[in-house]
Order: structure tokens, then sequence, then C-alpha cells
């Protein structure tokens, strides 16, 4: 048997109103606590656009900042980046072990913004030395001019 876990988070997701939904898409909710590690988890949403992500601790775990992102953001990145965010105040533990958070909504704005920035790219380039030869082993950085992909 498993550790009993004393304190639950649940985080209500609904991007039932993104005109460009697509169920496919998943987004990560990670939980930072004022001290430790962070906690991520994974969100898969149904056909009709809602998820939910729960998180379990075995001690009350105090204030939490959540944020909401693509789920290919590690957590270290997501720390500082302006998005989704909810804040849980340590008091909101005092009397309760079970929190619900109120379904926080996901816009076409973050939406359309997430999928934006997840998109990927294939650099296909083969470096040449300046007297015409390849140059094998080398590493090659690619960056945005414009900020905008």
């Amino acid at each position: 048997m498993g550790p009993v876990h004393k304190f639950l988070l649940e985080v209500p997701l609904d991007a039932s109103q993104v005109s460009s939904f697509n169920p496919a898409y998943q987004v990560k909710v990670v939980a930072y606590p004022i001290f430790g590690e962070a906690h991520e988890r994974i969100v898969n949403f149904s056909l009709d656009g809602r998820g939910s992500a729960l998180f379990s601790f075995n001690e009350t775990p105090g204030s939490l900042k959540l944020a909401i992102w693509p789920e290919t953001v590690s957590a270290a990145g997501l720390r500082n980046l302006q998005t989704i965010s909810v804040d849980v105040p340590a008091s909101s533990w005092l009397k309760v072990s079970k929190i619900r958070l109120p379904e926080v909504t996901i816009s076409d704005y973050y939406w359309n913004w997430w999928l934006h920035l997840t998109k990927k790219f294939n650099v296909d380039r083969r470096p040449i030395h300046v007297d015409g030869f390849p140059v094998f082993g080398t590493k090659i950085a690619v960056y945005d001019g414009d900020g905008m992909w």
C-alpha cells in the first residue's frame, strides 16, 4: 500500500470556448510551493474541452503559485514566464485538507499563443567551410531575429 496523502488540490481547467480547440493538445499545471520542489501535472482534455490536474501532498503545502503552460515547457522555465497563474494562499489549508479551485478558463488568446510558441522547426543546413568543404561535428545555433518565430 502506497503513502496516504493528507492534502489534495484539484485544479479544473476549461478550454471549451477556445475556437481552435484540439483535445490532443496537452497543458502542464505546475504548483510552486514557497519552499521545496515544484510539482507538475500534465492535463489531458476531454472532447468538450475540460480537464483537471490533481496534486497530493503528505503535509500542508502552504502557499502555492500555480502556472499553466504547454506541456513541453519545463517547470524551471515556466516559473518566470507570463502565463495563466493562480495563487493558493496558505490560509486555504487551515480548515480543510481537500481543495477544489474554481474552474480556470483558458482563452483563445493563451491557447493560440501557446500553439504558436510550441511550433517545431527543422533546420536543414550543412556547415561549409570557406574553402567549400563540409565541417563535421559543428554545432549550429538558430536564433529568432524578430522574437516571433
